[in-house]
């Protein structure tokens, strides 16, 4: 073999494949369900502190930024060493974000705890997972990478109700406090579902991938997406109990609504792009319909409309998990770690600013100002994301493609059968198992 030739091996769909989707699943659970669920203690938090809702909505606001600005690293430890490794300190990350925030006294001390230290180690765990299962699947990767995002919408269900019972019970610093006990030994197992197929071989990230046009549209509608996107979840129960009247109890429902018509969502979405449609046209028909819905955000004036609302908005959020199929659909999987990593931390600018923004215009104008602000960005981001698909290129990995084999670089010392790159398929042994 000439020196510096890469060698591929072939394999279809593996149902090995479905141990880190397993894995994923939990991380999802904690990373994005928990956030979910911590927004239903924004009320109590602003009660607490005496903070305006810009002033709390940084927490939020922080949490997504980091995960999203830590993305780009994330990648690159996932590639350096291994996505269990990754997984694993992440949850340290965010066990100790909910310990820290159990005991904070100012709110910078939940900026920082729960903001940087959780957002970071959320990045560190869904990023590595989702990047690991495209591993495993080609002709079925939507179908995959939903089941394991379907995690952050049980996670609503399950986590929205138990902050809320938690905290009347006990308090929210014992809330916190009981819920990292819980993490612990989940993500202990979910880390033992971080299971890889072949050892990827190290790539140096090209700059050649920025000027691509797909990179370079993502790039500009992330951050106009995530400016607008988490504005419904950071404010959904403190809307219900300031503009509706709503128990706070009843207002915690809104959350685990939210999380099983997501996930309910997110499962039918990645049976049709498998089958029928191309993920970027789900992707921005869905955040073009979630604008609209958020704009008309302020007209919901009932408790039984409020969750009507919720079901329909949740329904075209879940068209968010479309963006790592979008990416793996355009680049080489070789450097999907690293291009979603850098993709998302543009999207953290907008999460930065987003909530925080938003909040700001509704202290000082109203909530119909700041809905039609958010709206109105989620809704460009849309378009953009409409203007990436008949502009572009034809996707690197076709229709066609997608029934051959997996096309995966190996290591020259992986002890698997091996083929030249321009040379016939050669069979391998049965599906490994590496870790």
């Amino acid at each position: 073999m000439a020196e510096g030739k890469t060698d591929v091996v072939r394999q279809p769909d593996s149902p090995f494949g479905w141990i880190p989707v397993v894995g994923g699943f939990i991380c999802f659970f904690w990373s994005w369900g928990g956030w979910y669920a911590w927004n239903g203690l924004f009320s109590v938090l602003q009660e607490e502190f005496h903070a305006t809702k810009s002033d709390v909505a940084w927490i939020s606001s922080l949490a997504c930024a980091f995960l999203q600005f830590s993305s780009f690293l994330t990648g690159l430890l996932a590639q350096r060493f291994s996505a269990r490794f990754v997984v694993g300190l992440g949850s340290v990350f965010l066990t100790l974000a909910y310990i820290g925030s159990s005991f904070a006294t100012e709110l910078w001390h939940l900026y920082l705890a729960f903001g940087v230290f959780g957002g970071a180690g959320s990045s560190m765990i869904s990023v590595s997972c989702v990047s690991l299962v495209s591993q495993w699947f080609i002709k079925r990767r939507a179908f995959a990478i939903g089941w394991v995002s379907a995690g952050s919408g049980v996670g609503a269900l399950a986590l929205g109700p138990l902050f809320e019972a938690l905290t009347r019970t006990y308090n929210w610093r014992a809330c916190l406090q009981i819920i990292a006990g819980i993490i612990v030994p989940t993500m202990i197992a979910a880390t033992l579902c971080m299971v890889r197929r072949v050892p990827v071989k190290r790539m140096k990230f090209e700059p050649k991938w920025m000027k691509d046009p797909v990179y370079i549209n993502l790039a500009i509608a992330l951050p106009f997406m995530f400016f607008g996107y988490w504005t419904y979840n950071v404010y959904i129960a403190n809307y219900a109990t300031t503009q509706l009247d709503m128990d706070p109890q009843d207002a915690s429902l809104l959350i685990s609504v939210f999380g099983i018509a997501n996930t309910i969502g997110r499962i039918i979405l990645s049976l049709w792009v498998d089958e029928r449609v191309h993920p970027l046209i789900v992707y921005a028909v869905s955040l073009t319909a979630r604008g609209i819905f958020t704009i008309f955000f302020p007209l919901v004036k009932t408790p039984i409309m409020y969750f009507v609302y919720t079901c329909l908005c949740s329904v075209f959020s879940a068209g968010g998990l479309m963006l790592p199929v979008v990416v793996a659909k355009y680049f080489p999987l070789s450097v999907v770690p690293v291009i979603n990593g850098t993709v998302y931390a543009f999207a953290g600018i907008g999460s930065l600013v987003g909530s925080p923004s938003v909040g700001i215009m509704i202290d000082r104008y109203g909530w119909v100002s700041g809905a039609v602000t958010a709206g109105l960005s989620l809704a460009i981001s849309g378009v953009m994301m409409l203007m990436i698909f008949y502009t572009a290129k034809l996707p690197r990995v076709t229709e066609a493609d997608a029934q051959k084999p997996l096309l995966m670089p190996v290591e020259d010392t992986d002890p698997y059968k091996k083929v030249q790159a321009d040379g016939p398929t050669v069979p391998l042994l049965p599906d490994p198992v590496r870790i």
